[in-house]
């Protein structure tokens, strides 16, 4: 009686370990990225970010943290406690503010200076969280960000 009993406990957790959600279910990739103000030690920007909701639910998104990375090197991170509602197989757009320390910046000027080609490679990682508070979504994402004025060119995340 016992071997049933944990026999269908097992069986029980499995089958709610495949009602979360996985890295996938959601892209967010950067829309856009404008500068908002500097002082001595921080920059701040605001990030438009296009939320693709890959799944056959609707998505209720209670809040984000993310890190962006250019070139390999941290870049800036943002936080968000906007709700929002993404329908099955739709998208959104969201816009966060984010930070960087003058040594991000820095870091990125020297870059910039041995730098021979006109784009910015990018990373996006971070989760989506959702409003039932049980389930949040892991998502990376790649893409270049163009200097010479032509549009970016993104690639699948990873």
């Amino acid at each position: 009686m016992r071997c049933i009993l944990l026999w269908l406990l097992l069986i029980s957790l499995t089958g709610c370990a495949g009602m979360g959600y996985r890295e996938g279910d959601i892209k967010v990739s950067i829309s856009s990225l404008a500068f908002l103000q500097s002082t001595l030690m921080e920059q701040r920007y605001l990030v438009s970010l296009r939320l693709q909701n890959r799944t056959q639910n609707s998505l209720e998104i209670k809040g984000m943290s993310f890190d962006v990375e250019l070139n390999g090197k941290e870049f800036a991170s943002g936080v968000s406690n906007r709700q929002i509602s993404v329908a099955p197989f739709d998208e959104a757009w969201v816009e966060v503010e984010v930070g960087s320390s003058l040594f991000d910046i820095i870091r990125q000027l020297q870059l910039l200076q041995h730098h021979q080609h006109k784009a910015f490679e990018y990373r996006i990682s971070g989760r989506v969280y959702l409003g039932d508070g049980f389930f949040s979504i892991p998502f990376t994402e790649t893409g270049v960000i163009d200097l010479t004025g032509s549009n970016p060119a993104y690639h699948d995340g990873i």
